[in-house]
């Protein structure tokens, strides 16, 4: 999955986790609840996943550097502010637990067997490359424009109940 989807998880893990409705971490008002919501998933998104802050900006409907502000008190919010640190905690641990349910692939070769049960395999025209990366295992496909779309869906397919990562280059 990307970072993007991933992100998009996580936000709405912190909202269950929180009793709050699915989409109320892209609420722009700034009542506690929804503001505590924000501030735990962009930590979580910045700390435990390293998701690029114009990302978690997006998803969370702010300003690129309102991120950079989450990361800074992160640790004072932590040590000073105790609802922060029992809300943050709390989907930390929930987060755990849901990455821990998800299987990875030990080696490229036991990635690449699986994806070609899939009829995943590089195109004759190349002009696009997607990194496929899961546990230590790392692997390339590579695709025409034309069929980049379909690849991808595939691939969320192919590795749904898998922790994995995506990355697109485009092939010069």
């Amino acid at each position: 999955m990307t970072d993007k989807d991933n992100f998009k998880e996580v936000c709405d893990l912190t909202t269950r986790v929180l009793g709050l409705r699915k989409g109320t971490h892209r609420y722009s008002g700034r009542m506690q609840d929804i503001t505590l919501c924000r501030l735990v998933a962009a930590n979580i998104g910045r700390q435990e996943m390293k998701i690029k802050h114009t990302i978690i900006a997006k998803e969370l409907n702010r300003h690129r550097s309102s991120i950079y502000y989450y990361e800074k008190e992160h640790e004072d919010k932590l040590v000073g502010w105790g609802k922060y640190r029992k809300a943050y905690l709390k989907v930390l641990k929930a987060y755990e637990n849901l990455s821990d349910d998800k299987d990875f692939f030990v080696s490229d070769s036991q990635l690449e067997q699986h994806l070609k049960r899939y009829d995943l395999s590089d195109c004759d025209r190349q002009d696009m490359k997607i990194v496929i990366t899961s546990g230590k295992a790392k692997t390339e496909i590579k695709s025409s424009v034309f069929k980049f779309s379909d690849k991808v869906k595939i691939i969320k397919l192919a590795l749904n109940g898998y922790d994995f990562k995506t990355n697109i280059d485009i092939i010069r």
